[in-house]
């Protein structure tokens, strides 16, 4: 016994149990929790990736138009050219970083062209510092954002001295998309395509070889010679995305459609296996509660031998947010899930 009132032993249990606690600040099942245990990478599968995607192009090409559309959709649910969102069709907040002058006015008369909610969408005017308003990462970390576009890279790095050609290029992106990625706020960026670009859009992208390294996915946009249509090419890591080159046009409307009716499919069963959650889901009578329906739902799906984009059983909270996303579905506790 020593002066302390403890024992030796005591004292030297209390110290090892204070360094064992000394950990990382994020574990792999708080990651999983943030994920809410779907660990499927696609928003739109093909098209937008749940971390860093970037459109690469030449100017006037449509990356900016398309980005554009691909926020529409999310603040209306609605799908992008034909796919529809792995997140059910529930709105979400969009946040645009511009980095031009005339950002903002630009951005917003194509956002009403393209029908976007814009009362879902938010604007910031990239400071001469290249920085950020502390409550937009307020507003992702609190979890109020489903996208954020910077439009455009060139513009970021020039804000803040740093040439692309340049590795530092690297770190002010990711100082300012960082935290909306930890935030589990996918980040879309416009980039600039190098001169006499023709294929793939990883050795499309202007500057250091590392930007294009940073990103999960990547479109490439490249205009045809009359300018009639722009052709869209896919690179990245994640499967499930499209087999071949999509066709686009602008139209006089300011929308984007699909060249010749064509029809873009992602590589994945995902359309599929939502239409038979819903059925599922649909066919099990109440009185009954939403988890009940669905665990058994995620039942059924494994036992018909469907997964999602990695090849995995979905998961209950997976299913959760699908169902929960379906506007075509509502719930009643005496009832179960029917048919809006």
């Amino acid at each position: 016994m020593n002066n302390t009132g403890y024992t030796d032993a005591e004292i030297e249990a209390m110290v090892d149990e204070y360094f064992s606690s000394l950990l990382p600040e994020r574990s792999a099942q708080d990651w999983l929790d943030l994920f809410d245990n779907d660990l499927d990478e696609w928003i739109y599968p093909g098209i937008l990736c749940d971390s860093y995607t970037m459109f690469v192009g030449a100017p006037k090409s449509g990356k900016s138009q398309t980005a554009v559309e691909v926020a529409a959709a999310i603040t209306r649910g609605r799908p992008f050219l034909g796919v529809d969102s792995t997140r059910g069709n529930a709105p979400g907040n969009v946040l645009f970083i511009t980095t031009e002058s005339n950002g903002p006015k630009e951005n917003l008369g194509r956002l009403i062209a393209a029908d976007a909610d814009i009362n879902r969408v938010w604007i910031d005017q990239a400071a001469a510092s290249g920085t950020v308003p502390e409550a937009s990462y307020t507003a992702a970390e609190a979890g109020n954002l489903s996208l954020v576009v910077v439009d455009h890279i060139p513009g970021l790095c020039a804000s803040r001295g740093v040439d692309t050609n340049s590795l530092d290029a690297v770190g002010v992106i990711l100082s300012v998309a960082s935290r909306f990625n930890s935030a589990n706020v996918p980040v879309l960026f416009v980039h600039h395509a190098n001169k006499g670009y023709s294929g793939d859009p990883v050795g499309a992208a202007s500057g250091h070889s590392s930007i294009a390294g940073l990103m999960r996915h990547l479109v490439g946009f490249k205009m045809a010679g009359n300018k009639a249509f722009t052709t869209l090419r896919f690179n990245g890591n994640i499967t499930g995305g499209f087999d071949d080159p999509v066709k686009v046009s602008l139209g006089r409307n300011g929308r984007l459609s699909l060249v010749n009716s064509q029809q873009p499919k992602a590589a994945t069963g995902t359309d599929a296996a939502e239409a038979v959650m819903a059925e599922i889901a649909k066919s099990i009578p109440g009185p009954t509660t939403k988890k009940a329906v669905y665990e058994a739902v995620a039942y059924e799906l494994t036992k018909r031998g469907f997964t999602n984009n990695r090849g995995s059983s979905y998961s209950v909270e997976s299913i959760k947010k699908k169902l929960n996303g379906m506007g075509t579905l509502v719930w009643d506790a005496k009832e179960g899930f029917a048919q809006s």
